[in-house]
């Protein structure tokens, strides 16, 4: 921990000596200013400040992250690890909608190239570039590469292999992913983040039981995570229990509401016949997309359920304009499974780089 504080990697040694057998040493020639390594730790204190906002993983606490990283960078502006903060409070902001894409992608990728220049064995700053090609350039090679540079320079990063999952969900490497969210597990067992990408693989092959079980086992962890119980209620959606799918998704959109959460309900209620209730969402998005980012990609899968193909087809040509991070799940999402015999999702399919 006071070596993430004063931003030294653990095979670094420009603070902290390892003494095999005793235990360590404090390193710091004595010609480095006594003012810098307080600078350090002033810096190393916010940037957990503004981790733990990051980690609720509600917009309202993301934006406030920024704050906290933006500080820590002003009081010490080589500071690696304030920068991957950043740079990962920008990313989020757009995959929870409080950003355009096109915004907020490019702001995390300049974030994460600063803490590289600063400090280019940070396996945080990797996973940060890894991301971002990942959820915005759709750059699926490059995207692999950091996530494995990431693994190469920290093989106990949890959160490279969680990220480095999604990926491989997004390629079909559905049993490499289940190793790698269970490598993430077996070193972070308390994230329920973690916990709730575990169930990721079984949902998006359709075993709806499985990722059932195990968006419930990260819900045991915190009652009051948004996140599983947003994944949970779509969970049980494609599992054929409506009412339970809807009364999660409304504890989710209670706790959080996240306009995915707005989009999953519309979808719910347009796949048990609630054309009403479904168009009552749609119109609750349009409202909230004058004052924030709504992807397409929510309008299209509304679209989708309630059997209006070429409506759906249309706002997913609009969410690949946009970028939005969504398109990434095209090639496996249930939501879109009434739309793959159409030809134009052949096209889209295509255009966002994914393999047949």
């Amino acid at each position: 921990m006071l070596r993430k504080t004063l931003g030294e990697s653990p095979r670094e040694h420009r603070y902290i000596v390892t003494i095999p057998g005793r235990g360590y040493r404090f390193a710091a020639p004595a010609r480095e200013p006594v003012a810098a390594i307080g600078d350090r730790t002033r810096a190393g204190q916010l940037t957990a400040k503004g981790r733990h906002l990051l980690n609720k993983r509600l917009t309202e606490a993301i934006g406030e992250s920024i704050t906290w990283f933006l500080q820590a960078t002003d009081e010490d502006p080589e500071y690696a690890p304030a920068w991957v903060g950043l740079a990962d409070a920008y990313a989020l902001l757009s995959l929870y909608g409080a950003s355009q894409p096109r915004d907020a992608f490019p702001k995390s990728r300049a974030a994460a190239q600063n803490a590289l220049r600063f400090d280019p064995s940070l396996a945080e700053a990797h996973n940060a570039i890894g991301v971002v090609e990942l959820f915005f350039q759709w750059n699926w090679a490059a995207a692999e590469r950091a996530f494995r540079d990431a693994l190469a320079l920290n093989p106990d990063y949890a959160d490279a292999h969680q990220r480095h999952a999604v990926l491989l969900i997004v390629m079909r490497r559905f049993d490499e992913a289940r190793a790698a969210l269970a490598r993430a597990q077996a070193l972070d067992p308390l994230s329920r983040i973690i916990a709730t990408f575990a169930g990721y693989p079984a949902y998006y092959e359709r075993d709806y039981a499985a990722a059932i079980r195990q968006f419930r086992v990260a819900l045991q962890m915190d009652p009051n995570f948004s996140m599983a119980h947003f994944r949970l209620g779509l969970a049980l959606a494609h599992a054929g229990d409506f009412d339970a799918a809807l009364a999660e998704l409304q504890v989710s959109k209670r706790l959080s509401n996240d306009r995915d959460v707005v989009a999953a309900l519309g979808r719910v209620h347009a796949m048990r016949g609630d054309r009403k209730d479904a168009e009552a969402a749609i119109a609750e998005l349009t409202e909230r997309s004058k004052d924030t980012f709504v992807t397409a990609y929510a309008m299209a899968a509304i679209h989708a359920a309630l059997g209006e193909s070429g409506a759906a087809l249309d706002w997913l040509e609009r969410a690949i304009d946009e970028r939005s991070y969504w398109l990434i799940y095209l090639n496996v999402d249930p939501a879109l499974d009434a739309l793959r015999a159409e030809p134009r999702f052949n096209e889209l399919r295509k255009r966002a780089g994914l393999p047949e």
